[in-house]
């Protein structure tokens, strides 16, 4: 016979191996972001126990947290800028005396 709080611990272990494993798969390598995501490992596996509280509600509870990093290439969007090669202004004056400028840039 397996003490319910070691059967909750095996539990979460379970659970945690596969989280483990579908983090650390090759479908998964980029994690859904390819160009930014590098590379990603696991860095620690911390477990704990909850320890029953006075009314005894809070028993037979396990936790295990995994933490893992990842290593991602930071860069900025480049535009591919176009050669300005020419521009037409014509400067006028108005009726009332105001400037008019038209411009064109080719």
């Amino acid at each position: 016979q397996t003490r319910a709080d070691h059967a909750a611990f095996l539990n979460a272990q379970r659970v945690t191996r596969l989280v483990r494993n579908i983090i650390m798969a090759a479908e998964y390598r980029y994690l859904a972001l390819q160009g930014t995501v590098a590379d990603r490992w696991v860095d620690e596996i911390e477990s704990y126990r909850i320890e029953p509280d006075k009314q005894g509600t809070a028993t037979n509870i396990a936790g295990i947290r995994i933490r893992f990093r990842v290593r991602f290439n930071e860069f900025a969007p480049q535009i591919s800028l176009e050669t300005l090669e020419q521009i037409a202004i014509d400067v006028s004056r108005t009726s009332d005396g105001k400037l008019l400028l038209e411009s064109e840039f080719i």
